[in-house]
C-alpha cells in the first residue's frame, strides 16, 4: 500500500513537472531572464500583442534567422533580424543573455552565430521585447531608454519604425543608417543604403554601394527640401534634430492603432507604408521615393535645374551656359553649366533669385542660426567663396541663413520647393534688371521689325519640323499586332541583367476594345498608358522633340505603335529592364554610357491600380490617393490612402441621376467598357443614362471636338490626375493649316527683311563680307535699333548668314544646323569662309532672342460618372 501511495505521489509530481515546463515553453511572456533561453520554435511576443520574436525563413530559404515582425500581420512582415549576415542552416537556433547583459545566438554546434554588446556591466540584466518593436536590454526594472545596456533600435536593418532614428551619434559615432536586403529570400546586406550625411548642413542620400544615387535634400524645419509639400495630416509627427551630440531624424504615430514602417527594398526603393488591409491582406502604401528621372542625383550637373516636365530636361541657370554645347545638345548634361561672366567680389556682386527649387546639395554649406535673411545676405557677400544662400529654417516666416561655399548641384523645380539666391556678377544682374524695365521711348518701328523677325523665324522653325517630320523619318519596329496572321510583336524582359533568356516583364499593346499599353508582371498588369484617343494614347504623353516622333497605325490589316527617329546622328533604343521598368535610352560618346531620357512607370501613380477601384491618383498632392469626387472610403480606417472606394449616396436609376464631369484625368482601364465609334458625346451620356449599369462615359476621340463612346459599367480603376491640364487639342488637318498660314506670312516676311537689309547694304557701299573681316559687322545695322538689340545677336545672325552662302556647298551648314544654331543662345558657331558670290548683297539670318517655349500636350480627356441625386 505505502508503495502504491509513493507511485501515486511520483506521478502526480510527473504531471506538475510536465505541465510547468509546458506552460514555460508556450507562453508569451515578453522577457527574456538570466537562465532562460528560447529555441526555434518558441517566441516572446511584446506585452501589447504587436511584435514577436523568434526564428524564421524569408521566402523560399531554408536558412534560419532570429528576428521580429508584426504577431497579427499575415503574411509575415519582418521588421528586423539579429543575424542577416550569418545564418543558421537547420532549426537548431538558441538564444539566450549572459551575465554580463550581452544576447547570444548559438548553432548546433554551440558556435556564436551572433551576439548583441553592452555600455556597462549590469546587476541583473533583462531582454525586452517593447510594443514599439525594439528588443531593448536593462538593468532589472529600469525602464529609462537612455539607460537600456543595448536595444535592436540602434542597429535597423532595412525598416524604420516609429520612434527609430536615423541619422549619427556625434559623440559615441554610432550610425543609424538603413540597409537594404540582398533579395526577399535572403536578409543579408543588400547593394542600397540611406543614410543621413551630417558634413556640412545634414542631408537625406540614397546610396548604391559608394555611389549616391538620390538626395531627399536638407531638412528646412517641415521637411526634407526634395520632398513635396505635405497636407497636414493627423497620423504623423516629424522631427529632426541637429545638434553637438547628435545628427538625426525620427518619426511617429499619433494614433497608436495605427501600423506603420519605412521599408528599404532590395531594388533601392525607399517605401512608406501606413495601415495594413486584412481584407486584401497587403499593406497600404503612404508614399515612395522611387521619383523621376529629376531625382537622380547630379542630374543636370552643377548650376543647372532639372525639370520632368520640360524638354530637354535639364536647363542652365539664368546668366549661365554648358560647360560643353556639344555635350549638352545630345542630352549629355553631367559636365552641368559655367558663369557666362566671373564673379568680381572686390567690385561688387548681386544675386539672381531661383523660386521653388530642390536646394543643392548642402555637403559644403554652412548655417548661422540666428540671423535674417537681409544679415544672410551680408554675410555672403563678404564672403568672396560664397557662391549662394537661403533660409535655413522656414517655419513661422522664416529665420537663419544657409550658404554655400562651391558648386551648386542636383537641383530641380519642386511645388512647394524654396528659394535659392545664386551669386552672379554685378554687371550681369544689370543686364537682367535693364530687361526686366524696357524704356517705353522705343520707335513703334522698332517693335514692329523685332516682332517681324520672331515671326519669321518662328514660322521657319515650324516649316522644317513640318519637313523633317514628314520627309525624314527612319522607320523603327513595331509593337502590337497584324491582324491577318494573328501574330503579336511585344517586347519580353531579360530575366536578369546577366541572362537574356524570358523574364517575368512584357511590354505589349492590347486591342480589347480601344488599343492600350499595358506592363505585365507575368499575367498581373504593372502599369498601362491608357486607351488611344486619337491623338495620343491616354496617359501623360512623351513631349515633342527633335530626336524621335511617336505614331500609331489602325486599319483592317494591323495595329501597331512605334516611334520613328529624325535624321540625326542621336543613337537610341527602347527596352524593357528586366526589373520591369520600360526605357528610353541615348547613347553618351562622352563617357560611353547610355542615358536614360524616359522611363516607366516614372511615379507612383503610373503604377496600375495604385489607388484601387474608383480612386484617383495625383503625385503633386499627399497622400497621392483620393476617391473620385462622389465616393467615399470604403473602409474609413483608410482614408489617407482608401484601397476601394464607393459612391457617396445609391444610384436611382429609375428616378433620374445625374453626372460629375472630371477632366484632366487619364482614362481608366477599359475593363468592363463598351465602345460605339460613331455617336456623339450628347448621345453617350443619353444612352448611359438609360443603361442602369451604365456608370460613367466619356468621349473615344478627342480632336475634332470629340466623338465615339466609352462607356464603363465596371469599377474605374487606375486613374490619375495629370499635373498640367491643357484642354485644347486641336485636330491635325486644323494645325496643318495654321502651320502653312504660318510658314507663308513668315517667307513673305522673311524676304520683305532680306529686302531691306538689301537696300542698306547698297547705300551703305561695303559688302558684308568685307565688314565682317573688318570686324565692323554691326554697321550692317539700322541705326533704330542701336538703342534696343543685343549686339551680340545681331553678329550671330550676320554670322550664320555668311555660313550660309559659303563658296563651297559642304561648308554650308544643313538646315538643322541653322535651326538648332538660331535656337541656341550658347552655340559655338564656326568662322564664316569666301561667299561664292560678290555682290553687295548680304545674307544675314534673322534670330528671336525669346526662348521658344516647350511644347507639352496632356490627356485632358473628361471623364463623367453618375451619382444618384
Amino acid at each position: 500500500m505505502r508503495d502504491s501511495m509513493e507511485g501515486f505521489r511520483l506521478l502526480i509530481l510527473h504531471s506538475f513537472l510536465f505541465s510547468s515546463l509546458r506552460i514555460a515553453t508556450t507562453s508569451t511572456l515578453d522577457t527574456i531572464t538570466l537562465g532562460q533561453s528560447i529555441r526555434d520554435g518558441e517566441t516572446v511576443v511584446s506585452a501589447d500583442q504587436r511584435f514577436e520574436l523568434g526564428f524564421f525563413s524569408p521566402g523560399t530559404s531554408r536558412s534560419r534567422y532570429l528576428g521580429i515582425w508584426y504577431k497579427q500581420v499575415a503574411p509575415m512582415t519582418t521588421v528586423w533580424v539579429a543575424n542577416r549576415d550569418t545564418p543558421i542552416s537547420d532549426p537548431s537556433g538558441v538564444l539566450y543573455i549572459n551575465t554580463g547583459g550581452i544576447l547570444v545566438l548559438l548553432n548546433s554546434t554551440k558556435d556564436i552565430v551572433w551576439s548583441s554588446n553592452a555600455s556597462r556591466s549590469p546587476e541583473n540584466p533583462v531582454a525586452v521585447l517593447l510594443g514599439s518593436g525594439n528588443l531593448a536590454v536593462k538593468d532589472g526594472n529600469d525602464n529609462n531608454p537612455d539607460n537600456f545596456l543595448w536595444q535592436s533600435f540602434d542597429h535597423p536593418g532595412d525598416t524604420l519604425l516609429p520612434g527609430m532614428k536615423l541619422g549619427i551619434n556625434l559623440v559615441t559615432g554610432l550610425e543609424w543608417f538603413l540597409t537594404s536586403w540582398k533579395s526577399n529570400d535572403d536578409p543579408s546586406q543588400g547593394e542600397f543604403t540611406v543614410i543621413i550625411n551630417p558634413h556640412g548642413f545634414p542631408q537625406l542620400f540614397l546610396k548604391k554601394g559608394p555611389v549616391i544615387l538620390g538626395r531627399a535634400g536638407s531638412w528646412n524645419g517641415l521637411r526634407w527640401t526634395g520632398s513635396l509639400k505635405p497636407k497636414p495630416n493627423s497620423i504623423y509627427s516629424y522631427n529632426f534634430v541637429s545638434n553637438e551630440k547628435e545628427v538625426f531624424y525620427t518619426y511617429d504615430i499619433q494614433d497608436s492603432s495605427v501600423l506603420s514602417r519605412v521599408v528599404l527594398t532590395p531594388s533601392g526603393v525607399l517605401q512608406r507604408f501606413t495601415g495594413f488591409d486584412k481584407t486584401t491582406r497587403t499593406w497600404v502604401e503612404h508614399s515612395s521615393a522611387n521619383g523621376d528621372e529629376c531625382d537622380n542625383y547630379a542630374k543636370c550637373g552643377a548650376h543647372a535645374i532639372c525639370n520632368i516636365y520640360n524638354f530637354p530636361a535639364c536647363t542652365c541657370f539664368e546668366k549661365f551656359k554648358p560647360k560643353s554645347q556639344l555635350q549638352w545638345s545630345i542630352f549629355n548634361w553631367s559636365a552641368g553649366c559655367v558663369r557666362k561672366a566671373p564673379l568680381d567680389c572686390k567690385h561688387g556682386d548681386g544675386f539672381l533669385k531661383l523660386e521653388a527649387i530642390k536646394l543643392p546639395d548642402t555637403s559644403h554649406s554652412r548655417t548661422e542660426k540666428y540671423i535674417s535673411l537681409v544679415e544672410c545676405k551680408k554675410s555672403c557677400l563678404s564672403n568672396c567663396s560664397c557662391t549662394a544662400y537661403t533660409t535655413l529654417d522656414i517655419r513661422e516666416g522664416g529665420s537663419g541663413c544657409l550658404l554655400w561655399f562651391n558648386d551648386l548641384i542636383d537641383i530641380k523645380d519642386i511645388e512647394g520647393g524654396q528659394d535659392l539666391y545664386v551669386r552672379v556678377a554685378a554687371s550681369e544682374l544689370g543686364n537682367i534688371e535693364s530687361r526686366r524695365q524696357p524704356s517705353g521711348k522705343k520707335p513703334v518701328n522698332v517693335i514692329i521689325i523685332v516682332a517681324s523677325i520672331i515671326s519669321g523665324m518662328g514660322a521657319l522653325v515650324l516649316a522644317w519640323m513640318m519637313y523633317m517630320r514628314t520627309k525624314l523619318k527612319n522607320k523603327g519596329m513595331k509593337l502590337g499586332w497584324d491582324l491577318k496572321t494573328g501574330v503579336e510583336r511585344y517586347l519580353t524582359s531579360w530575366k536578369s541583367a546577366d541572362d537574356p533568356s524570358y523574364g517575368d516583364f512584357t511590354y505589349r499593346l492590347d486591342i480589347h476594345v480601344l488599343p492600350q499599353i499595358f506592363t505585365y508582371n507575368g499575367s498581373t498588369k504593372m502599369a498601362h498608358t491608357g486607351p488611344w484617343n486619337g491623338i495620343f494614347f491616354g496617359g501623360v504623353p512623351e513631349s515633342p522633340n527633335f530626336i524621335f516622333e511617336l505614331n500609331f497605325v489602325h486599319d483592317k490589316n494591323e495595329i501597331y505603335y512605334m516611334y520613328e527617329s529624325f535624321n540625326n546622328p542621336v543613337i537610341m533604343l527602347t527596352k524593357i529592364t528586366h526589373s520591369g521598368f520600360f526605357q528610353r535610352l541615348i547613347w553618351k560618346e562622352r563617357g560611353s554610357i547610355w542615358d536614360v531620357v524616359v522611363s516607366a512607370p516614372n511615379d507612383l501613380c503610373e503604377y496600375y491600380g495604385k489607388c484601387s477601384a474608383n480612386g484617383v491618383c495625383s503625385i503633386d498632392k499627399a497622400p497621392i490617393c483620393e476617391c473620385l469626387q462622389g465616393f467615399i472610403p470604403e473602409s474609413q480606417q483608410n482614408q489617407t490612402s482608401p484601397t476601394r472606394c464607393v459612391r457617396s449616396s445609391p444610384f436611382h436609376c429609375r428616378s433620374g441621376d445625374r453626372f460629375i464631369k472630371l477632366t484632366g484625368l487619364k482614362l481608366p482601364d477599359l475593363v468592363e467598357t463598351s465602345l460605339n465609334d460613331t455617336m456623339s458625346l450628347q448621345e453617350c451620356e443619353s444612352k448611359c443614362l438609360k443603361n442602369c449599369s451604365c456608370k460613367a462615359y466619356a468621349n473615344s476621340i478627342v480632336s475634332g471636338g470629340g466623338r465615339g463612346c466609352l462607356m464603363w459599367s465596371g469599377d474605374l480603376i487606375d486613374i490619375r490626375k495629370h499635373v498640367d491640364e491643357i484642354s485644347d487639342l486641336n485636330e491635325n488637318r486644323r494645325q496643318k493649316i495654321i502651320v502653312a498660314v504660318l510658314v507663308i506670312s513668315g517667307i513673305l516676311i522673311f524676304f520683305s527683311l532680306l529686302f531691306c537689309i538689301w537696300k542698306k547694304t547698297t547705300k551703305k557701299g561695303p559688302q558684308a563680307w568685307l565688314l565682317w573681316k573688318e570686324t565692323r559687322a554691326l554697321e550692317l545695322m539700322d541705326s533704330c535699333l542701336a538703342d534696343s538689340c543685343v549686339q551680340s545677336q545681331v553678329l550671330k545672325c550676320v554670322q550664320v548668314g555668311l555660313l550660309c552662302v559659303q563658296k563651297f556647298s559642304d561648308d554650308r551648314p544643313a538646315m538643322s544646323t541653322v535651326v538648332f544654331m538660331l535656337a541656341n543662345k550658347e552655340a559655338i558657331l564656326p568662322q564664316p569662309r569666301q561667299p561664292g558670290f560678290f555682290t553687295e548683297r548680304s545674307s544675314v539670318d534673322m534670330h528671336s532672342t525669346s526662348r521658344t517655349a516647350e511644347l507639352h500636350t496632356d490627356n485632358s480627356v473628361t471623364i463623367s460618372t453618375l451619382e444618384g441625386r
